[in-house]
C-alpha cells in the first residue's frame, strides 16, 4: 500500500494520550506508529514488532495492549487507518484532476479576470483561509471499540478491592484508593477515550510510578499542526 511520505501527528490529541508514558514508551509508540503508516500494518509477530520499537517484548507488549487491536490476524490502529485512507483518496483525487488538466479553476477569480476587474489576487492563487482546519480528534487508545463488530471486550469498573488484590499481586507500590479515585473523577477515560483495561494502566502507574498523576491537572495545550 502507497502512502504520502509525511505522517499527519495531532499534537494536542497525542499528547493527552500519552502523558503517562515514559521517554522510552513514547519513542518506541511514536516507531511503531511510522512503520504502520509506511507498511500498512505491524502484523502479529510481537517479538518483530518490539525490534521495531526498540524495546523489550513485555513493553512492546503493554504498548500493544494500550494503543492497538488485535483482530486474531495482525495489529490494527483505528485512527491510523481513517488517516491512511484519506491519504489514498487525496491521491486519487489528484491524479483524476491531472488527468483533467490540473485542478478545477476558481471561477469566481476567471470571471473577474474575463471582464478586466482588478483583483486582489493577480497570480490566480487560491485565497488562503485565515482559520486552520479543525484538527480531527486523537483517539489513540480504545477509539470505536463498541462499533468493531462486538470483538471487543465491555469495559466493568473495577473496585478497590479488585485494585488492591492486583496491586498485591504485582507487589507494587500503586496506591489502590488514589488510582480508583483519579479515574473515577475522570469517568474511567483515558486521553479522550472510554479505558479498557484497567489492570493495563495499574502496570503503566508502576512502570513509571506515576501517582502524582492524580495531582496534576490535564494538559490543555493550544499546539496544533501537523508534521
Amino acid at each position: 500500500m502507497k502512502t504520502d511520505i509525511w505522517m499527519p501527528l495531532y499534537v494536542n490529541d497525542y499528547l493527552a494520550d500519552t502523558l503517562h508514558l515514559s521517554a522510552e514508551e513514547n519513542g518506541a509508540y511514536l516507531l511503531m506508529m511510522m512503520h504502520y503508516w509506511k507498511k500498512g500494518s505491524l502484523g502479529n509477530d510481537v517479538e518483530r514488532i518490539a525490534n521495531i520499537a526498540r524495546i523489550t517484548k513485555e513493553k512492546a507488549q503493554n504498548i500493544l495492549d494500550e494503543f492497538f487491536i488485535n483482530d486474531g490476524e495482525k495489529y490494527i490502529h483505528n485512527r491510523i487507518d481513517r488517516e491512511l485512507e484519506n491519504a489514498n483518496s487525496r491521491r486519487e483525487s489528484a491524479r483524476e484532476n491531472g488527468k483533467k488538466g490540473g485542478r478545477p479553476k476558481n471561477p469566481q477569480i476567471t470571471h473577474r479576470l474575463i471582464e478586466g476587474k482588478p483583483t486582489d489576487n493577480p497570480k490566480g492563487n487560491p485565497q488562503k483561509s485565515s482559520s486552520p482546519s479543525p484538527s480531527p480528534s486523537y483517539t489513540s487508545l480504545q477509539e470505536e471499540e463498541n462499533n468493531n463488530d462486538g470483538k471487543n471486550k465491555v469495559f466493568k469498573k473495577p473496585t478497590v478491592q479488585q485494585i488492591s488484590d492486583y496491586c498485591k499481586e504485582r507487589k507494587n507500590t500503586v496506591n489502590p484508593e488514589q488510582f480508583f479515585d483519579h479515574y473515577e473523577s475522570k469517568g474511567w477515560v483515558v486521553g479522550k477515550s472510554k479505558m479498557k483495561d484497567w489492570k493495563s494502566s495499574v502496570r503503566t502507574w508502576e512502570r513509571n510510578n506515576f501517582q502524582k498523576e492524580a495531582k496534576q491537572d490535564n494538559f490543555k495545550g493550544e499546539v496544533n499542526f501537523e508534521f
